[in-house]
């Protein structure tokens, strides 16, 4: 019988998520194909709030009276999951490059590449040509007779952090992707490492434009 806890989680059904390819007769190879699924599970469970953060954001720069506080702590949160995926890329220090290559075939056509959240998240972020929500809405807010400058600084240098944490994640990716892939094709059919670092760019590269209100 389920307690209380693993109902309101949905524990049941949340730890059924983890199927590995590779069959139980491999059992180390399954077990560490297991270990990738669990991080990337849980990478793409830290976006879906870091989106859902990020679009309170942005409707809230869009009221006619802005509640700056919020912004500033919505912002902040936002920084720290982007700092807790950057971390979550070091547990990949612990899966060994040859069990990867053993369970790579299984992952056939997958690539995080493809990921939705993922894709959303840098064209919230400015990256990939995209202009980015928050600085756009961030502008308008601020001809807004509402508009504190000391809030409004509050909330343009928690974008600068959270910018910094971005770029310092897409460096620690690329890493990640170098030891794990070297110069090989990515699984998405894309070319790999080099394809990573055509992608990065500086986040929010519209955010230097923003100034304080006089």
């Amino acid at each position: 019988m389920g307690t209380e806890y693993s109902r309101y989680l949905r524990l049941d059904q949340l730890l059924e998520l983890q199927q590995p390819a590779t069959g139980p007769e491999f059992a180390r190879r399954r077990s560490s194909e297991h270990f990738f699924i669990v991080v990337h599970q849980a990478s793409e469970l830290l976006l879906k709030q870091l989106l859902a953060d990020l679009h309170a954001v942005t409707a809230e720069l869009r009221r006619s009276r802005v509640d700056w506080p919020l912004v500033h702590e919505s912002l902040e949160r936002a920084d720290a999951l982007v700092t807790a995926l950057k971390d979550l890329l070091r547990l990949f220090d612990h899966l060994s490059v040859d069990e990867f290559a053993a369970f790579r075939p299984a992952l056939g056509s997958a690539s995080a590449g493809q990921s939705h959240q993922f894709s959303s998240f840098l064209s919230s972020m400015g990256i990939g040509g995209h202009p980015s929500p928050l600085t756009a809405t961030l502008r308008s807010a601020v001809r807004g007779e509402n508009t504190d400058s000391e809030e409004f600084g509050r909330a343009v240098r928690s974008l600068r952090g959270l910018a910094s944490s971005v770029e310092e994640w897409q460096r620690r990716h690329i890493a990640v992707a170098e030891r794990f892939i070297a110069d090989a094709p990515g699984t998405g059919g894309t070319a790999g490492v080099a394809w990573l670092r055509r992608r990065q760019c500086p986040a929010l590269p519209d955010l230097p434009q923003l100034s304080s209100p006089s």
